[in-house]
C-alpha cells in the first residue's frame, strides 16, 4: 500500500495471499452492490485496504469500474488507485498462477 499525505494512494495484492498471511490485521478487498429502483439500476463498488498503519478506501458508480469490481474472484490479485477525495480512479483485477489460493 502506498498512502500520500491528500489521502490518495494505491493498494493491491493478491487476495489469497493475503487472506493466508500470518498477519491478522492486513485486509484487501471490495464489495459490489447492484441496486434495482423503479427509476431503473444503480451500481456501487467500493475497496478497501489496511496493512496495519495505513487505511485506505474509495468508492465509485463508474460503470466500467464497477463492472470490474464485480468479476472479482476470491483469489484474484487485486489493484486500486484512489483520489485524494476517497474515488476510485482505476482498477486492475487478474489471475496469475504465482498466486496461492486462499486457505481454508
Amino acid at each position: 500500500m502506498a498512502k500520500n499525505a491528500d489521502g490518495s494512494g494505491s493498494m493491491g495484492g493478491t487476495l489469497g495471499s493475503t487472506r493466508n498471511s500470518a498477519d491478522t490485521v492486513t485486509r484487501l478487498g471490495c464489495f459490489y452492490e447492484n441496486f434495482t429502483t423503479a427509476n431503473g439500476g444503480y451500481k456501487y463498488a467500493s475497496c478497501y485496504g489496511y496493512d496495519g498503519t495505513n487505511q485506505l478506501s474509495c468508492g465509485t458508480t463508474d460503470p466500467a469500474l464497477t463492472d470490474t469490481i464485480a468479476r472479482l474472484q476470491g483469489d484474484s490479485y487485486l489493484w486500486v488507485q484512489v483520489d485524494a477525495s476517497g474515488n476510485c480512479l482505476r482498477v486492475q483485477i487478474g489471475a496469475q498462477s504465482f498466486a496461492a489460493p486462499k486457505a481454508p
